[in-house]
């Protein structure tokens, strides 16, 4: 993890400093026993949680032929991606579907995604 401080700026007549702090990450191969482009993890599916949380106020039909729908396109409960893909992002097809109906939603998914 780097930190560096960005746009420092002194306020009221320099008593108070303000400044951004960016995060980046550095994957250093040569420290790791793994290689995150290789290495697959299955995991809980977090769109399709969210999904199905979004829907928790409607009828117990419409949750399971939600359900169903994402079942027949092989959208499941867990994943199975590879480290980086779970770390910095993928293009979720469950996301992409509901960004085709909510183009606020980004169709991307990472835990450390911005």
């Amino acid at each position: 993890e780097y930190r560096p401080r960005e746009n420092v700026t002194f306020l009221e007549n320099g008593t108070k400093i303000f400044a951004t702090n960016p995060k980046s990450f550095v994957f250093l191969r040569n420290m790791s026993s793994g290689d995150p482009e290789v290495d697959r993890v299955i995991t809980v599916n977090i769109p399709f949680i969210a999904v199905m949380n979004e829907l928790k106020s409607y009828s117990f039909f419409l949750r399971s032929a939600v359900s169903m729908w994402m079942g027949s396109m092989g959208i499941e409960v867990f994943m199975n991606r590879t480290v980086h893909e779970v770390l910095w992002g993928f293009k979720d097809p469950l996301l992409s579907k509901v960004h085709a109906m909510k183009p606020e939603v980004n169709e991307n998914f990472g835990l450390m995604y911005n």
